[in-house]
């Protein structure tokens, strides 16, 4: 992830759907602005400190004024759930920004969105592994992943939840409505409507910048978000099957009361560390760039 300038404003705003290629425009973006673009892997994965306020902000639907200092500030755009919920009101917080609205064929968005749920359920929703995540000081990123995942979530984010339960059907229907709702909402001037396969031409054209000569960046495909939900179920299962393994090894070799506080001392200790793997596989998959 690139490093925040506190100095810097936010010059686009996203107010596409989540699976619209966000990750893949995130990192186009990046590379234009030269600098970092919000994501919802920022709270997940890179700055877990930010899902308390947008916590507060999902319970309200109200976007909290002190959004601006302690979490967008210094990013230059944003893009995926959190930042479409509020789009309108962050247009008004940053007038000079512009609207980027990724799309993609509605019933392959269906698709992508009912795998997304399917991939991330398993893991946030399902025990064993939301306990061991828990355990393992990963609280947060499950809260988060749950949260927006709900069907009373505020604005768009709830149609679209409360959509994907109903069927294709009514995920399309609602899916091309909010299209021409930031089409009719946003002046047109202001509005790119883009689609990631689309390439650099129209980004760069509507940000009024160079065409690098680099490959337009295709990150979190399908196989790669299996492989790091995956990699986590599979970390989840070391650490049920490792605790007590260790355990089972160690304690009897124990002879004093001190040695056996520093083996448990250890043992709990191995459960944070494991944390942090899952943490590094998350952020490796957020700032991947191919």
């Amino acid at each position: 992830m690139s490093v925040a300038n506190h100095n810097e404003k936010m010059e686009v705003i996203g107010a596409g759907f989540p699976r619209t290629g966000t990750m893949s425009t995130r990192a186009a973006l990046e590379h234009l602005l030269e600098g970092p673009v919000y994501h919802d892997f920022v709270p997940i994965g890179e700055q877990p400190d930010h899902v308390p306020l947008w916590m507060k902000m999902f319970q309200s639907g109200q976007l909290d004024p002190e959004v601006e200092m302690k979490i967008l500030q210094g990013f230059r755009g944003g893009l995926d759930t959190a930042i479409i919920i509020f789009y309108k009101e962050l247009m008004k917080l940053y007038p000079s920004a512009k609207v980027l609205l990724t799309v993609r064929d509605p019933h392959k968005w269906f698709v992508s969105m009912t795998n997304l749920r399917e991939i991330t359920g398993t893991v946030v929703l399902k025990q064993p592994y939301v306990s061991v995540l828990r355990m393992m000081g990963l609280g947060l990123f499950v809260d988060f992943l749950v949260r927006i995942q709900e069907p009373d979530m505020p604005g768009i984010q709830g149609r679209i939840n409360r959509a994907l339960a109903a069927g294709e059907e009514e995920a399309v229907a609602v899916f091309n409505a909010h299209v021409e709702e930031v089409r009719a909402h946003v002046p047109p001037e202001k509005l790119l409507v883009f689609e990631a396969k689309e390439g650099w031409e129209p980004l760069c054209s509507f940000l009024q910048l160079p065409i690098p000569d680099i490959p337009f960046p295709n990150v979190n495909g399908h196989s790669e978000l299996i492989r790091v939900f995956s990699s986590i179920r599979f970390v989840c299962w070391m650490i049920m099957l490792a605790v007590p393994v260790v355990l089972a090894c160690l304690l009897p070799r124990c002879d004093t009361l001190e040695e056996t506080i520093l083996c448990l001392v250890l043992v709990v200790g191995l459960v944070p560390a494991m944390g942090r793997v899952v943490s590094f596989l998350i952020n490796r998959h957020a700032t991947t760039k191919k």
